[in-house]
């Protein structure tokens, strides 16, 4: 292995997985020097909230449960759940749910571990002071892979650092349910995508490298199972959370930027701009064309992505202005190879 001059990695997530995961969780508190957790719960079916409180029945551990966060909370609601956290004596979150569950207790973290009014001045980027309390998540559908990265959104707000990542993602079969109809596969694509694009960058990172091929392993074995219509939550649910481990330690790489920049100029939805450029950008990164196609066809099931970018409808005089929008001064994607990929990727498969 070539190891580069200069690279950095970080990842203060440690995964517990597997049957009866739940019930590590007070031992993982305690261990972290927490005794009374704040627990946002989305919403919750088939006993999966009984399930969770059942986890603590024996263990001493006091738990407060916030019942029904809504998917962008206000600064009122903001400053409810920090009364309540102040009030009760919390000393620790946890989230239950999925992408915005996990995201309003990013966001509830640093006000928590400062005042409400430092999350207004942490967003757009900027930086949010640390050390937060500590952060458990505990996904009831696999996710999207963001929940466990340094990315949060709140509203217009959007917030990145490496203090939003969870301490602790507790994957448990009996907590995971399926989720909306071709959201997983939509996950699995891009989780993919982060981690195909990781290993292909320009600027590689060892161990990033490591986690993005376990990525693409747990992919393509859910690819397999997907074919014989059985699901595999829990190995879906690794994947993605790995992926939101990938997507914080590297660059945004073309496929993700074009998707991104394509969604805000044309009539097509991010994931599904992502499955059809995946291939053309890893070619483009590559030097010739992986077999991509056919992964992302089994991961998509029943919501199979468009052959092309012409096929699903886009004009070609909409390319050049996504193009521009999805190029980086940074001496990442240019203006011209972003054109050349999605110029490929709207005749379709090479």
């Amino acid at each position: 292995m070539n190891v580069p001059d200069l690279f950095s990695f970080q990842s203060p997530v440690k995964i517990d997985s597997g049957w009866r995961a739940l019930e590590n969780i007070p031992l993982e508190l305690a261990g972290s020097g927490a005794r009374k957790p704040l627990v946002l719960c989305g919403p919750q079916r088939d006993g999966t909230m009984e399930t969770f409180t059942a986890a603590f029945a024996d263990s001493g551990t006091a738990v407060v449960l916030y019942e029904g966060p809504p998917a962008d909370p206000d600064p009122a609601v903001l400053r409810e759940l920090w009364n309540l956290y102040r009030d009760r004596g919390c000393d620790a979150i946890i989230a239950l749910g999925g992408r915005a569950t996990a995201d309003a207790a990013k966001v509830l973290n640093i006000a928590v571990s400062g005042r409400p009014e430092d999350v207004e001045r942490a967003a757009g980027g900027k930086s949010v002071a640390g050390p937060l309390r500590p952060f458990f998540y505990c996904p009831t559908t696999p996710g999207d892979g963001r929940e466990t990265s340094c990315f949060a959104r709140l509203g217009k707000w959007d917030f990145s650092s490496q203090s939003l990542m969870p301490n602790l993602a507790v994957i448990d079969p009996r907590l995971l349910r399926e989720g909306p109809s071709g959201a997983l596969g939509a996950a699995l694509v891009s989780a993919l995508a982060t981690a195909v694009e990781a290993c292909l960058a320009p600027a590689r990172n060892p161990l990033s490298d490591v986690y993005a091929g376990v990525v693409i392993r747990l992919a393509a074995e859910n690819a397999c199972a997907a074919k014989k219509r059985t699901l595999v939550l829990a190995p879906a649910a690794n994947a993605l959370c790995l992926s939101g481990v990938v997507l914080s330690n590297t660059a945004r790489g073309p496929a993700s930027r074009l998707a991104v920049a394509l969604s805000a100029k044309a009539p097509i939805r991010e994931a599904a701009a992502m499955a059809v450029l995946l291939p053309h950008a890893a070619a483009f990164l590559a030097g010739k064309p992986p077999r991509l196609r056919s992964l992302i066809l089994a991961l998509a099931g029943a919501d199979a992505p468009p052959a092309s970018l012409g096929a699903a409808g886009l004009s070609k005089e909409t390319l050049p202005e996504a193009a521009r929008l999805a190029a980086c001064g940074d001496g990442g994607l240019s203006e011209a190879d972003g054109l050349a990929i999605l110029s490929l990727a709207w005749k379709g498969t090479p």
